[in-house]
């Protein structure tokens, strides 16, 4: 999946708001004594923050009246009531009718005193709410958070070895739900998102004028979801996986402004059909959060998924009837002030699969994700005129595959570069980072995805200057990450970094050593050898990584080509309609061409491709298809027709299989790449 990133919106900076020291008058005086006696010491610079500059911070000034209890050694308290606050007293300065008291016991309070009381060594304290701009005439706060991997009071079950949590087990369906008994659980699970937080705020004439709670760091998930179930099912529900909280003392001055952030992860399930039989989705991604809140005489946001990999999606179902599960997991971060009377900041990205039936057996398989945030202030916290931020969020869902197209052996799991982004593809190869290179030939350059269909770069371009290319027909990868493509309008070989950086070209025009005549297919093999089907003189060159030829043998109509494990080379000839294999030194091993009852097997096979198993894809350019062989050359399977509809091809021109058995199939005259998972 590709999510859009939004772009981050930053806030603007504050202009730098000085509040005038009132000097020269007798009235001044006696406020700053009696300031100074009630905060016993408590106004002063909140310390330097890199992330603030100096031009930025006003300086911190607390208003005349503000009694800070946790500085007060005389008080010590005993209760918080809802219209209280109840001191052991033991003499000294108390608080008159009027002060504001601020404190951060009990998740933090500011108070107007409204009435004082004693009794013996008991001092009541009535009070209404106090607002936080009330006390604080400037001054600012700067302060950050981050959360370790395995934290502190969460169950064992829930912590995995390394950073992460474990998902592993975890029901999304309440026990015993449904008539017959219905099982929708994460059978492998694990989620990994360790945040930093940041908190910045201004005050300025009393009034707050500019406020950013930001958040971000990676959001990793991997997801194997299992259902099963017999009869109707019609379910919408959250379940927590883990919730956990963290206090924060941050300052203005020495003005306590108690903060608590709370992290809660969850897995929601939306899950409605009749009938589904061991059905299993699962997917891996990574998203990188980078997100903001802000006000600055406005609310601004900008909730931003910047950047989505998701790695290989997964779909196997045994049967089922006009369904739909989709699991979304995220995570809320709330940064709150004060217990009661909060201010709260909602953050909450998310990540969610989905996959539906329609009408049996077409389906459909998703993947979304998104950022929402949210802001609510009780009246009597910041500041009277703060308004809300009414919910705010954005998301992105994208269609991953559709049915009915599947085999036994495959499923649809994508289409690529349709749209314009490809023009007759070509030759295909997997990185071993697990990046797909592409050439791309009616453009003359390589486009690289990575592994959610994403494009991550290309480059190339029409000419005969080096790192150019006139009409490339094959691409390859060593074992090194060295990126090899044929450059058959120009008959040589060129070789770059895995980032597309030229380093070297081999060949010219002619069939003498180290010649060429429209070079197409290439294949590296596993011990550093290069072959490259020379269609124009019908032969099979091998090369080392360094250029030097190696070997060099005729082989009708060679077009495509692909090594195994044990460097047996594997050619197919469109042409002659067979598919050869040799050993690396060139020998004729076995010729497989016609079936039992003497009839061509293959429709021009125009490319090969291997997996770890051993067993050959060959790629038929005129059926629009590609078959399956055993080590020993036989049939296993075949998937695909002429067409353009999913899993139909139109004079496909290359394939490619991941480690792992996906295959990847350039669809030229459709213009497209179709990539297939193993079921």
């Amino acid at each position: 999946m590709a999510m859009q990133p939004a772009g981050k919106v930053r806030p603007a900076a504050s202009a730098p708001v000085r509040a005038a020291a009132s000097t020269g008058t007798r009235a001044a005086a006696l406020a700053a004594a009696l300031a100074a006696a009630l905060l016993w010491g408590c106004a002063g610079e909140t310390p330097f923050s890199a992330s603030a500059p100096p031009g930025d911070r006003p300086p911190t000034r607390l208003a005349w009246n503000v009694f800070v209890v946790d500085d007060a050694q005389n008080m010590r308290l005993y209760d918080i009531e809802a219209d209280a606050i109840v001191f052991d007293t033991t003499g000294g300065p108390v608080p008159r009718v009027g002060t504001l008291l601020v404190g951060s016991e009990r998740g933090g309070f500011i108070r107007r005193a409204m009435r004082v009381e004693t009794s013996g060594e008991r001092l009541v304290v009535h009070t209404l709410p106090g607002v936080l701009t009330d006390a604080v005439i400037s001054g600012w706060i700067d302060t950050a958070l981050a959360f370790s991997a395995a934290p502190a009071g969460l169950p064992d079950r829930l912590i995995s070895a390394g950073p992460g949590l474990s998902l592993d087990g975890i029901s999304l369906l309440p026990p015993g739900y449904g008539p017959h008994g219905a099982a929708i659980v994460i059978e492998r699970g694990r989620i990994e998102f360790d945040p930093e937080l940041a908190l910045r705020l201004t005050v300025a004439g009393r009034a707050l004028t500019s406020l950013e709670v930001e958040a971000g760091g990676p959001l990793a998930l991997d997801l194997l979801v299992a259902a099963h179930f017999e009869g109707p099912v019609d379910f919408t529900g959250r379940t927590e996986i883990a919730s956990f909280r963290r206090p924060l003392r941050a300052s203005i001055g020495r003005l306590p402004v108690p903060l608590e952030v709370t992290l809660r992860f969850y897995a929601h399930l939306d899950a409605a059909g009749d009938f589904a039989d061991d059905c299993r989705a699962g997917y891996s991604a990574r998203h990188e959060i980078d997100a903001a809140l802000s006000f600055d005489g406005a609310w601004d946001r900008a909730p931003v998924s910047a950047a989505s990999l998701l790695e290989e999606p997964l779909f196997t179902c045994g049967d089922w009837t006009d369904c739909r599960i989709a699991v979304a997991v995220g995570v809320e971060i709330e940064v709150s002030f004060y217990a009661a009377d909060r201010a709260r900041f909602d953050l909450r990205p998310w990540i969610g699969i989905e996959v539906e039936t329609e009408a049996p057996p077409f389906w459909n398989w998703s993947l979304s994700g998104g950022l929402a945030a949210e802001t609510m202030f009780a009246a009597a916290m910041l500041d009277r005129g703060l308004p809300d931020l009414a919910p705010a969020g954005a998301g992105d869902t994208v269609r991953l595959a559709g049915g009915p197209f599947a085999t036994p052996e495959y499923i649809l799991a994508g289409e690529w570069g349709a749209g314009g982004v490809l023009s007759q593809p070509h030759g295909i190869a997997v990185g071993g980072g697990g990046e797909i290179y592409v050439v791309d030939q009616q453009r003359h350059r390589v486009v690289v995805f990575d592994g959610g269909g994403a494009v991550t770069s290309t480059w190339g371009g029409y000419g005969s200057q080096p790192g150019l290319f006139i009409y490339p027909v094959g691409v390859a990868v060593d074992r090194d990450g060295f990126v090899y493509v044929s450059d058959s309008g120009n008959h040589r070989i060129q070789k770059f970094s895995s980032a597309g950086a030229f380093l070297a070209a081999w060949g010219s025009e002619g069939s003498g050593p180290g010649q060429f005549i429209q070079p197409e297919g290439i294949a590296a093999g596993p011990d550093s050898l290069l072959a490259v089907c020379d269609s124009g003189t019908g032969s099979v060159t091998l090369l080392t990584t360094g250029g030097a030829q190696v070997g060099r043998w005729l082989n009708g109509f060679a077009h495509g080509a692909a090594f195994d494990a044990e460097s047996n080379l594997f050619v197919a000839g469109c042409q002659a309609t067979g598919v050869t294999k040799y050993s690396r030194a060139g020998e004729l091993l076995e010729r497989w061409e016609f079936d039992a009852a003497q009839a061509p097997r293959f429709d021009c096979p125009l490319d090969l491709a291997t997996d770890p198993a051993g067993r050959i894809y060959v790629l038929e350019y005129g059926a629009g298809r590609f078959t399956l062989l055993s080590p020993a050359g036989e049939t296993l399977a075949s998937l695909g027709e002429t067409g353009s509809a999913p899993g139909q091809f139109s004079r496909p021109g290359g394939i490619a299989v991941s480690p792992r058995g996906w295959v990847y199939v350039a669809d030229t005259f459709n213009d497209r790449l179709q990539v297939f998972a193993p079921r």
